[in-house]
């Protein structure tokens, strides 16, 4: 059941990473696209929040469906695998926005 939950939190992750690629937010808005108060800026730091957060997001969605094949080959108890799953979402999403935000603060340091 744990593997169901990471295949598809990795696949909705790897959907918005292709939806926000082709169909991407080329202003500054509040509805759509990696939205955070660094990001939201300057236009250039929203063009490259934008491409930084697609490859994130693509990358963090393939690893959530590796760790859930692993999960699907080990045998871990029910009780223990929902908590084990939602703690590697957590843990994703909270390291794709670190990582986003660094690269920013990189960038935008960069482009002073």
């Amino acid at each position: 059941m744990s593997s169901i939950i990471l295949y598809a939190v990795g696949f909705i992750f790897i959907i918005a990473a292709l939806v926000t690629h082709f169909f991407k937010p080329k202003q500054i808005n509040n509805f759509y696209g990696y939205r955070t108060a660094r990001s939201q800026k300057n236009q250039s730091n929203w063009d490259f929040a934008q491409k930084r957060a697609n490859l994130i997001m693509g990358i963090a969605g393939l690893d959530l469906i590796i760790i859930g094949t692993i999960f699907y080959f080990i045998n871990i108890s029910e009780k223990l695998s929902a908590p084990i799953s939602l703690g590697i979402i957590v843990l994703t999403a909270i390291l794709m926005i670190a990582k986003i935000e660094y690269d920013l603060k990189k960038f935008e340091a960069h482009n002073k």
